[in-house]
């Protein structure tokens, strides 16, 4: 039987995402929410367009954005979010533009645009109590994974499906923390489990501090695996997922670890990979490194675990980081070893790859 799961590349989801909107009918709902937004990119520039014109014909356009988007820019440059609880009067024309795109959607009768996550304190850690949440809701239709709305040259993966009570749920639930503008404090700091479509997964992360559903799982699958595994990261997955890695290699699972090259993680964030991985070489092989990405390779934002076992891909990176500092994730899991492989297939159509035979 067919799956009714896709998976697709960043540039496949957003042009799909782009269509959708363009045909949306008065009537029609729609949901975006990222942790991120970057409107000078033609491709998020159109998408946000689109929305707009959504809105104005009488979709109902719904669009959450993290306050990360605020707090630093893309050169990880401090935002006005920085040191404040909210946004100045003035502000610079790059953040200026961001703000009004999600104003002018908010002033259409059907269309709702906000910030949430707004920082508690007047000097806030960006990464600390953010929302990491990717996901779209066309009617009855939804993407889960990686994307934001940015960096849309990134290598990254979402999966896609119809489901009208699905799309409810998901939606109820998004739109409840949308509306509550702070995900832990709307989901009561309580992580969820939805079951969907096909005896799959959905798991939400509220963003407590200390506390991840889907990293628990993660661990599982990775433990669980008996052949073969493949995890995805925006950095060499260390710490606990990397005892977790080893532990699979000896028992004989084929495990692959595909990573970004430090270089993308800035000057500070990439010399700290550095050392991260330096001393991680210290504790598992160096076969275990053998697919990490070069500086000519693109940047790698996709999160997934696929095993002989299962798959999952969503927005968390399945390390403890995020969970230290309180991080709002999702994540879909299927335990079905063809879609495992299907997502594998389409991770490599984004990194511009044969997928290995054997």
């Amino acid at each position: 039987m067919k799956t009714p799961f896709s998976f697709y590349t960043a540039p496949e989801y957003r042009d799909d995402l782009l269509v959708a909107l363009q045909k949306a009918k008065p009537g029609d709902r729609v949901l975006l929410m990222s942790m991120t937004m970057e409107p000078t990119e033609p491709i998020i520039g159109a998408i946000m367009r689109q929305a707009e014109l959504a809105a104005s014909r009488g979709v109902h356009v719904t669009i959450a954005i993290d306050a990360h988007s605020f707090l630093v820019n893309d050169r990880h440059v401090p935002g006005p979010l920085w040191t404040r609880r909210r946004l100045p009067e003035k502000l610079s024309p790059y953040y200026k533009h961001k703000l009004q795109i999600l104003e002018r959607i908010s002033a259409f009768p059907t269309g709702h645009a906000v910030i949430i996550n707004t920082p508690k304190n007047r000097l806030s850690l960006p990464i600390a109590g953010r929302s990491h949440i990717k996901a779209a809701i066309i009617n009855d239709r939804i993407y889960i994974g990686g994307c934001n709305l940015q960096a849309a040259a990134s290598v990254d993966l979402m999966v896609s499906w119809k489901s009208q009570s699905d799309a409810d749920g998901l939606y109820a639930m998004l739109q409840q923390i949308i509306h509550g503008r702070d995900a832990s404090r709307a989901l009561a700091g309580v992580d969820r489990c939805l079951t969907i479509s096909n005896h799959a997964k959905l798991f939400i992360d509220s963003g407590k501090k200390h506390q991840s559903k889907i990293l628990d799982e993660a661990l599982k699958m990775i433990d669980n695996a008996e052949e073969w595994l493949v995890i995805t990261c925006q950095f060499f997955p260390n710490s606990i997922t990397a005892k977790h890695l080893l532990q699979a290699q000896r028992r004989g699972v084929k495990v692959e670890i595909i990573y970004s090259h430090p270089a993308y993680h800035g000057a500070i964030g990439g010399l700290g990979q550095q050392v991260s991985i330096l001393r991680e070489r210290t504790r598992v092989p160096r076969e275990l490194f053998a697919h990490a990405l070069g500086r000519e390779d693109p940047m790698l934002h996709a999160k997934l675990i696929a095993t002989d076992k299962g798959v999952m891909v969503g927005s968390h990176n399945y390390v403890r980081a995020g969970v230290m500092l309180g991080t709002a994730e999702i994540a879909f899991q299927s335990m079905d070893e063809n879609l495992s492989r299907s997502a594998v297939e389409t991770l490599h159509r984004g990194l511009h790859r044969h997928v290995p035979q054997g």
